[in-house]
């Protein structure tokens, strides 16, 4: 029996860790068992030619919020070309509400509900064998899962490791389940979590570690719910061969000394997404988590502070949250000083609590995926669409990492961090700018266009000449470029050029500024570096200086070096 299950990517860097499991968990004898990946951005009738020249007698597809219209337009006209292929779904996004699918559409012949691996296993082990009664007389079979939990040890390594890597993904499991009940979240319907021997997953990391991918997301719920296992974990990946980057969600309210510690060293190696979500207690308790507010803050703050690349989660559309609370969880979590904020919104997802309170909370939400809040009892449309401005600036502004020091001058100059965002994105608005295509070259002009307007309004609250420089200070420490856009002047002259120049020669400098390019040719260096003359003492103050700034660039990440005027080097 031929078999063939597809992946439908939310993008190419994605893969998929659930088709690639199964193939290797369910094959044998009389099952053929072929996989295949594509995104939900390639053409449909593409997709679809593909799997109908297949000619397989199973097809089973992996669904998610993300691609499962695009899957329902295949298996309809899969059925149709070829009408004797059964056609099999799982996944999170038809494990609740299957019975509704399937009598829905008559083109659904199985649903896998929830865990898989050994249901879908026995599905097509009783397929065949002709042990399964056909779609027409049954209309439809949910396969549920056993009483028992499947076996972690047991699962295959799924990633072929001679696969090429480049620019993609590898997703893994270290565990199952979650022991905390958020109610928006689809982990508080499977409380009970499962291990995958600590043996197992070395020798696994070892395999990942032996290809070319760069980036693996361990897709644990709470990687840190059992600090001692985590702690062994990240031991595991200090031991690896290879500088794998390894991306964990965690809770920040159980960021402890012990767990601290062992990240130490790991600063390169690690990334941490923790969710916050918001900081209003009375949401907090609405959603089943912890009202320990100024716990988690810390935790956070002391994620960020190891160093490691760190990503925070904030929800819009809770349980309690008006648009001022909202905005007072914002500035809680921005002054923690992340690398990157998401501020996502509530999505009702099929199987979660909080979809089935949305009548008492006054929740309205799209009724397609992946059913999105449009407005509740405290926050209206109007407020969402104007966070969702705010979101897209911090996006293309915070989340870079391209302006900070300039963000930083303008937060400062606000009332608050998000007051500064909702203003910037008023004005966004009033030019029309949402919706634009804009190079990154643009989003600094209109930074620097709306800190113009900013100084028109209130010229004792900005510094008209510091703007001119710290806009450009960001530019150069993020462009390795000698051309700047039209709205910045370039001030070092040439004899200022032969004063760098002459104190790059210096080896003695070199060696202790910039010890990697020491040695090197003068032509060389200059690759790797751009410099500037700068009247304030940028990105410290506002304090007027003359000052030099060496930019350095290509030697993993971009950093300065400040040289006084007339300082002695």
């Amino acid at each position: 029996m031929k078999v063939l299950l597809i992946a439908l990517n939310a993008r190419y860097f994605h893969t998929n860790p659930a088709v690639r499991i199964l193939a290797e968990y369910c094959k044998g004898e009389d099952i053929d068992i072929q996989y295949q990946e594509y995104t939900i951005n390639d053409n449909r009738d593409y997709v679809l030619e593909q799997i109908a020249l297949y000619n397989s007698d199973v097809v089973g597809f992996s669904c998610y919020i993300w691609n499962i219209e695009f899957v329902l337009y295949l298996c309809e006209n899969l059925k149709k070309i070829r009408p004797g292929v059964k056609i099999v779904l799982g996944g999170p996004e038809v494990s609740y509400g299957a019975e509704e699918l399937l009598s829905r559409y008559d083109f659904i012949d199985f649903i896998v509900a929830g865990e898989g691996e050994e249901s879908f296993k026995r599905l097509l082990e009783d397929m065949a064998h002709g042990d399964v009664e056909t779609r027409d007389e049954i209309k439809g079979t949910i396969i549920y899962p056993s009483t028992e939990y499947v076996d972690l040890d047991r699962l295959p390594f799924a990633y072929d490791i001679e696969e090429d890597y480049s620019n993609r993904y590898i997703y893994y499991e270290t565990s199952r389940g979650c022991p905390f009940g958020c109610s928006y979240c689809l982990s508080s319907r499977d409380r009970v979590v499962r291990y995958a021997d600590l043996q197992k997953v070395k020798e696994d990391l070892y395999k990942i570690a032996s290809s070319n991918v760069e980036v693996v997301k361990l897709v644990d719920r709470s990687f840190n719910c059992d600090v001692k296992r985590a702690v062994e974990i990240f031991n595991i990946i200090r031991e690896l061969p290879r500088n794998v980057v390894f991306h964990c969600e965690v809770n920040p309210e159980l960021v402890s000394d012990e767990f601290i510690d062992a990240v130490k060293g790991l600063e390169h190696r690690l990334q941490f997404e923790a969710g916050l979500q918001t900081t209003n207690p009375d949401s907090l308790k609405a959603i089943n988590r912890s009202p320990r507010v100024d716990k988690a803050l810390y935790g956070i703050k002391r994620l960020v502070d190891t160093g490691i690349k760190v990503h925070a989660d904030l929800i819009a559309g809770l349980p309690y949250d008006t648009y001022e609370t909202f905005s007072r969880s914002f500035d809680d979590l921005y002054v923690c000083g992340p690398d990157e904020i998401q501020l996502g919104f509530l999505k009702l997802l099929k199987g979660t609590p909080l979809r089935d309170m949305a009548e008492e909370y006054g929740m309205v939400y799209r009724s397609q995926p992946p059913y999105e809040i449009l407005y509740n009892k405290w926050m209206s449309y109007e407020d969402l669409c104007a966070l969702k401005g705010v979101e897209a600036l911090v996006n293309k502004y915070y989340n870079t990492g391209s302006f900070k020091y300039t963000l930083d001058y303008c937060v400062s100059r606000c009332k608050s961090p998000f007051a500064f965002y909702e203003d910037f994105s008023r004005f966004w608005t009033a030019k029309g700018y949402y919706g634009k295509n804009l190079s990154l070259v643009n989003h600094y002009r209109l930074l620097y266009e709306y800190l113009q307007d900013c100084i028109y309004n209130d010229e004792k609250r900005f510094n008209k000449s510091f703007i001119d420089d710290i806009i450009k200070f960001d530019y150069m420490l993020k462009n390795n470029t000698t051309s700047l856009p039209d709205f910045m002047n370039l001030n070092a002259d040439k004899k200022d050029r032969e004063y760098i120049k002459a104190i790059l020669r210096d080896k003695k400098w070199l060696e202790k500024n910039i010890p990697e390019l020491a040695g090197r040719p003068m032509a060389d260096i200059l690759k790797c570096v751009t410099f500037e003359k700068f009247y304030h003492n940028v990105p410290e103050s506002d304090e007027s200086v003359s000052k030099y700034v060496v930019f350095i660039h290509g030697l993993g990440k971009s950093r300065y070096v400040s040289i006084h005027c007339n300082q002695e080097v």
